[in-house]
């Protein structure tokens, strides 16, 4: 098993291709006419925009490597047929940074569907994942169909709050605005990665954004499917009281809002007097705050009437447990200190069914993690099927919740209380790098 895994490992780092048979080959981008042929087929299976994004990520993004862009070649006609990516990503994940590999901009041109060339590419695109020891992979991809490949939904995306325009208070008679607005310029850049950083603390599972992945956004991001206004909030004194986003292509009619920094009580209806404004010059109908839900301008927008809906969810895969489990660890003996299993010494044992694993504590202190053998059954002192793991290990569900669900998840009194120590529900929403 060595052997074969080094031989994975080599393949992704110095193979640029593999056959596949009848003249298609999977390759990945060596050049800007490579990028360029992709973007070409992006523009043909989903719209230019699309296309432009698939420029602009491998030409101009600071953390995405130009070998991370896969396709499958025609070599007979000389055409790129199908494609994925991988787009590296930094999550938060209450106090530890995670390493996330999204498999982005997936598409085959209709005459090949149906011909397993997904397939090949994700097989490659794993190996790229255990090769970068990513400690996720997601995917905002359509329903169901990544679940053949081990993907669970396990954190919300574009969760929304609807605010109709009578849900926004006029200001009173004799009273001055207190902030006004503009279009956010580069000279903002630090302000505003700033004031990003201070709402992020509400959050536990949240991007990390350093000032290369700002100045993306500000400069190459208006170019893509992905584009937003932005704008800037100021207070009498001129100084920069906060920052909103709007999509530009949203799904919908809505005036999308897509980021905001912390706001008071005040400036949230202002902001939200603006919003209305921005969406009756566009003859938007209402105004759809895509923001979590404990987001102070969320919390106004509610209690003036505004509701909310269900959201979609990030669909995400754990590809190695044991490198994922060490990963948090210092989350995990951070909660244990806080809890009656401070100081615990024992090895404690999850079984997933298909494997298992054990986790190594002494004196509160996670000593390690590692794979067992099948060997015994399958009735370990937990058990959770490793699909339900997914949402559990990420907080999208709590324990109850998940063993609800999932009726083959199992637990002693005592590991069930552990296992609500180790990974409680989250507070999690995911801000765009692109």
């Amino acid at each position: 098993m060595i052997v074969v895994y080094m031989a994975e490992r080599n393949f992704a780092m110095s193979i640029s291709r593999k056959d596949l048979g009848d003249g298609l080959v999977i390759k990945t981008a060596d050049s800007q006419a490579d990028v360029e042929r992709v973007m070409a087929l992006d523009c043909i299976v989903f719209e230019d925009r699309v296309g432009a994004l698939c420029q602009q990520l491998f030409t101009s993004h600071p953390d995405i490597p130009m070998s991370n862009l896969i396709f499958v070649e025609d070599d007979m006609k000389g055409e790129v047929i199908s494609t994925l990516c991988l787009i590296p990503w930094k999550w938060g994940y209450d106090g530890t940074t995670l390493k996330v590999g999204e498999m982005g901009i997936v598409g085959t041109a209709e005459a090949y569907r149906k011909r397993g060339l997904i397939r090949s590419q994700v097989d490659y695109f794993e190996t790229l994942l255990n090769d970068g020891e990513f400690d996720i992979s997601i995917i905002q991809g359509i329903p169901y169909f990544y679940r053949q490949f081990g993907y669970e939904y396990s954190i919300p995306l574009e969760k929304w709050c609807m605010v109709e325009f009578h849900h926004i208070p006029d200001l009173k008679e004799n009273e001055n605005p207190k902030f006004t607005y503009r279009p956010a310029n580069l000279d903002d850049l630090s302000a505003m990665q700033k004031l990003y950083d201070e709402a992020s603390k509400d959050l536990e599972i949240y991007t990390l954004r350093d000032e290369g992945v700002w100045r993306y956004l500000f400069e190459h991001n208006p170019k893509t499917c992905t584009a937003v206004d932005m704008w800037v909030v100021e207070n009498v004194g001129k100084q920069i009281a906060g920052y909103f986003l709007t999509a530009k292509y949203p799904f919908g009619n809505s005036l999308s809002v897509s980021e905001v920094s912390k706001l008071s009580y005040d400036a949230s209806l202002d902001v939200l007097r603006y919003m209305k404004k921005i969406a009756v010059e566009g003859n938007k109908p209402n105004i759809r705050l895509n923001l979590p839900e404990n987001c102070d301008l969320v919390k106004v927008a509610k209690y003036h009437g505004a509701y909310g809906r269900d959201s979609y969810a990030w669909q995400i895969h754990i590809p190695d447990m044991v490198r994922f489990l060490r990963k948090i660890t210092p989350t995990l003996e951070k909660r244990l200190a806080l809890s009656p299993f401070s100081g615990l010494t024992e090895d404690v044992r999850i079984g997933f069914y298909t494997e298992k694993l054990v986790i190594h504590f002494e004196n509160g202190r996670i000593m390690g993690v590692e794979n067992l053998d099948m060997s015994g059954g399958v009735w370990d002192p937990i058990r959770i099927p490793l699909k339900a793991s997914v949402p559990l290990f990420l907080g999208c569900r709590n324990r109850e919740e998940s063993m609800a669900f999932w009726k083959d998840m199992g637990a002693s009194p005592k590991y069930s209380y552990l296992l609500d120590v180790l990974f409680p529900k989250m507070e999690s929403h995911i801000y765009s790098i692109y």
